[in-house]
């Protein structure tokens, strides 16, 4: 018999097929658009359309689709965040994880990290979920059977992780680097996990 989804997946399934709708109103409107402007436009060589020389160049163009594609990236990240706000109330508390013995999967914790992490610009060129998960945060038994003080424990390592990713971001930025290569990575994260915070739970390093 299959799982019951839970409520927050359902909610989740309900806010993807909302924003799977508008994305597709939206390209339908551009769509009807670009036919209208093409139905009126003069069918006339184009060396007789006043003001050609005035359009702006191919590389024009495609420089401010990167500016708009920059922007509407920045737009859908802030969206992500406001979903995951408005989404926390479906999510058990401290109080309500103590009592039912729940807390937030590990896979959930490192995704929803990654999501608030502001890289600015500073790529990095791997997958840093699957990075995580196989080398840095404990297995998925170990994670379930944490510490009783695991819920707070989980804050913590939040507060941890994002030190590291701001420190190593601050790094790369100061180099004049665009990018954080995997050693740098773990080569701070092992600073500040180990060196500063003594490696806590739920760091494979400890």
């Amino acid at each position: 018999m299959a799982d019951r989804p839970s409520a927050g997946q359902e909610q989740q399934q309900d806010i993807l097929s909302t924003l799977g709708k508008s994305q597709e109103a939206v390209v339908e409107a551009i769509k009807v658009w670009v036919e209208t402007v093409q139905s009126i436009t003069p069918k006339v060589p184009p060396a007789q359309v006043p003001g050609l020389d005035k359009l702006p160049k191919p590389e024009e163009v495609v420089a401010n689709a990167y500016d708009f594609a920059e922007q509407l990236l920045a737009g859908q990240r802030e969206f992500a965040e406001e979903v995951l706000r408005a989404m926390s109330p479906l999510m058990p508390g401290e109080h309500e994880q103590a009592q039912t013995g729940r807390r937030v999967s590990r896979e959930g914790f490192v995704t929803t990290f990654l999501m608030s992490v502001d890289t600015h610009g500073i790529r990095f060129p791997y997958d840093l979920k699957s990075y995580l998960l196989q080398e840095v945060i404990k297995s998925d038994d170990e994670w379930t059977a944490g510490p009783v003080e695991a819920s707070s424990l989980v804050s913590q390592a939040e507060a941890i992780l994002r030190e590291a990713f701001d420190k190593v971001i601050r790094q790369a930025m100061d180099a004049g680097s665009d990018e954080v290569s995997p050693e740098l990575l773990d080569r701070v994260l092992h600073e500040v996990i180990e060196a500063k915070w003594r490696c806590p739970w739920p760091f494979y390093f400890c």
